[in-house]
């Protein structure tokens, strides 16, 4: 029962980031392809990897910190070829 508020905040921050990343990624050709637990899962075409990294991570960090503040967010994003890894 102790892990349960914690789980609801990791909910409530991956909610936030993909509300804050909608419009951003509409700018782009990328696309959000699936969310699972605390991951946001992206495909986008290899020329806009850095950009839409830096809005993911912005979006994310954001989203983090209004929750957790004033303890810092940090996020690990990794490009891969393929979903599976």
């Amino acid at each position: 029962m102790l892990n349960n508020p914690i789980q609801g905040m990791s909910a409530d921050i991956t909610k936030l980031a993909i509300a804050l990343i909608f419009s951003p990624l509409s700018c782009t050709d990328a696309k959000l392809i699936c969310v699972v637990h605390d991951e946001i899962l992206i495909e986008c075409p290899i020329e806009e990897v850095k950009p839409v990294k830096a809005m993911l991570k912005k979006c994310m960090v954001r989203a983090g910190n209004k929750f957790l503040s004033p303890i810092p967010c940090e996020v690990e994003i990794k490009v891969m070829e393929s979903w599976g890894g």
